[in-house]
This record gives structure tokens, C-alpha cells and sequence, in this order.
């Protein structure tokens, strides 16, 4: 945040939420997953876990914009986890 000028801001785009990084990559690998019948997790497992590793996407984890006694704060900048 160093690098932005006075007053400056930085706009997010198309990023997904940490929390939920295992969601989207467990259900893509469920989905493809044979349906043979086995009921062995372990290669599915597997896939997930490389997927994530390999997961290049940004993804974020905002911070609540509710305070005690359910007052708004105004928005601020969220905690931003970058991927390698």
C-alpha cells in the first residue's frame, strides 16, 4: 500500500473468498470423479490437494464490516492472501 498516492485505491476484481478455497476445486474433482461406486476418498483427496497447491487465483478474506452492537463500520481494506 506504500505505492499508492495520496487518496489512492486499489480495486479487486474476480477474486475468490479464502475461506472457501476448498469449495470450488472439491466439487470440480467430485463431479469428474468416476461414479463406479467405490467409496475410497483417498484419489479424490488427492486431486483436491494438488489443485490447491497449484491454485494461482487470487483469494481474499475480508474483514466483517460489523462491529459490536451491530453498528456499520465503514469499509476498509481486508486482509489479502496471495497464492504462489
Amino acid at each position: 500500500m506504500d505505492l499508492l498516492a495520496p487518496g489512492g485505491r486499489v480495486f479487486v476484481s474476480d477474486a475468490r473468498r479464502h475461506a472457501l478455497m476448498c469449495c470450488f476445486p472439491t466439487a470440480v474433482h467430485a463431479w469428474r470423479a468416476p461414479d463406479d461406486g467405490t467409496a475410497d476418498p483417498q484419489p479424490l483427496r488427492r486431486s483436491v490437494e494438488r489443485a490447491l497447491y497449484l491454485e494461482r487465483e487470487l483469494l481474499v478474506a475480508p474483514i466483517s464490516s460489523t462491529g459490536s452492537g451491530g453498528r456499520r463500520r465503514p469499509p476498509g481494506p481486508g486482509h489479502l492472501a496471495g497464492r504462489r
